[in-house]
């Protein structure tokens, strides 16, 4: 392959007038405004070294005996701003499409009075690198009906068709590159949890309910989730939280993470098998020891109105619900539908302190008319769920409310003292039987 022998300052090809760049004042001259240091086989071309001779003239301080070719030293005060082209010598594996002016990069239709060419916007040649990995030289042209606004259509994005699979770039071409997809990248609304900056801390709140410092103390325990090119581990984890925090279907959630419906039902059971761990070691009755909670968990309130300033767990059981879509599964349909809230629900039942920590969550269990408070405490105490028999001492204290009144008498045989609040008994005025006297 013959090697072309380019202007170094304006990087056209004149092969009659081409001169070689020998003499230091020329070689000051031209690195100056190129930016780099001048290689021996390099070339200038009659109209650059024109604009030399110019600038020695107007801005350098001659001797009196100029040489022929009016190189002697100088100092460019201000050199010229022309539009500079490094030269293309660059080669790299990236894919590109042609360059004529006459045809069109996409429909390859030659342009004419009918058919109009453009040359191709900043921000469509960044769009096609991005989206399809194909470089479109700023000299490339197109029809205008491929465009909306400074933009290509996604139509036209799909038939985009490279050329070549390697080509030649300058460093004019690859600094302009990197800057365009550094600006547009930076504008994407495309969350981003590998990036930590790139999410306000009211951003992690509103997502998943976590604070910037709870999620990457909790993605720490996804240590089994496997890395892909799809999204990553903290993507994952994102995706699950959000999930539960919003409730949002799963074509809305893979909207907002740039991810398919069924990439993101994989990623919320990834996350979920990974955090396994991270719920043992945090909820239920094993995970902290009996003189722990007591310790720690008991306040001094409830110690003294409860526990007679004794050292007994004191803990407050109470059911709550999770509303759920209706089952497409006739039975299940029946069996999680409330009577009481008129909806489709599942019932956890929830034992926390009295300062609010939540010891352990049980369930959930269906909503129908057989799993009431007192139907589902009286089920844990019997199978004994998460050793709970072996974790509760002697008198210590669950604090309920009427909804357990029927499974009171059961927990007192079984050695525990329940505080429940005390009505009126029927047909009764005065306050002596509601203090229990």
């Amino acid at each position: 392959m013959v090697k072309e022998y380019k202007c170094s300052l304006c990087g056209k090809c004149h092969l009659k007038d081409r001169r070689p760049i020998k003499s230091a004042p020329l070689k000051k001259y031209v690195s100056s405004i190129i930016g780099r240091n001048i290689e021996n086989d390099e070339v200038i071309c009659g109209k650059c070294r024109t604009m030399f001779n110019k600038s020695a003239k107007t801005n350098v301080q001659t001797n009196n005996n100029h040489s022929e070719d009016s190189d002697s030293e100088f100092v460019v005060e201000n050199p010229p701003i022309i539009d500079i082209q490094s030269p293309k010598t660059i080669h790299l594996n990236i894919s590109s499409t042609h360059t004529s002016h006459k045809y069109c990069i996409i429909c390859k239709k030659k342009g004419n009075k009918r058919v109009k060419l453009c040359v191709v916007p900043l921000k469509a040649r960044t769009q096609a690198f991005i989206q399809n990995a194909i470089f479109v030289d700023s000299k490339a042209r197109c029809c205008t009906s491929h465009l909306q606004e400074l933009h290509f259509s996604q139509a036209s994005l799909m038939i985009l068709k490279a050329k070549y699979t390697k080509s030649f770039f300058s460093r004019t071409d690859i600094v302009a590159l990197l800057e365009n997809v550094r600006l547009t990248m930076s504008k994407s609304s495309i969350l981003d949890f590998d990036n930590p900056s790139r999410l306000t801390d009211d951003d992690y709140y509103n997502l998943t309910g976590l604070t910037r410092q709870q999620f990457e103390d909790l993605s720490t325990y996804s240590t089994t989730i496997r890395q892909s090119n799809v999204r990553s581990v903290r993507t994952c984890l994102a995706i699950l939280l959000t999930k539960l925090r919003t409730g949002l279907p799963n074509q809305i959630i893979g909207t907002i993470f740039s991810l398919t419906k069924s990439q993101v039902q994989r990623s919320i059971h990834s996350a979920r098998t990974s955090l396994q761990s991270f719920v043992t070691q945090n909820v239920g009755f094993q995970h902290i020891s009996h003189d722990d909670f007591v310790e720690n968990h008991t306040t001094a309130t409830a110690q003294t109105l409860f526990g007679n300033n004794e050292k007994v767990a004191i803990i407050v059981l109470d059911g709550t619900y999770i509303y759920i879509q209706k089952s497409s599964d006739y039975k299940f349909q029946r069996q999680s539908y409330s009577l009481h809230k008129h909806r489709p629900l599942v019932k956890p039942m929830v034992v926390v302190g009295t300062d609010g920590y939540i010891l352990s969550v049980l369930g959930p269990y269906l909503s129908n008319g057989k799993n009431n408070d007192a139907a589902i405490t009286k089920h844990m105490v019997a199978v004994n769920a998460e050793g709970m028999n072996e974790w509760l001492q002697q008198d210590d204290v669950c604090i309920v409310d009427r909804g357990f009144r029927d499974v009171v008498e059961y927990l007192e045989q079984q050695g525990y003292s329940v505080q429940m609040p005390l009505y009126l008994k029927k047909g009764s005025k005065t306050a002596y039987n509601r203090r229990g006297k």
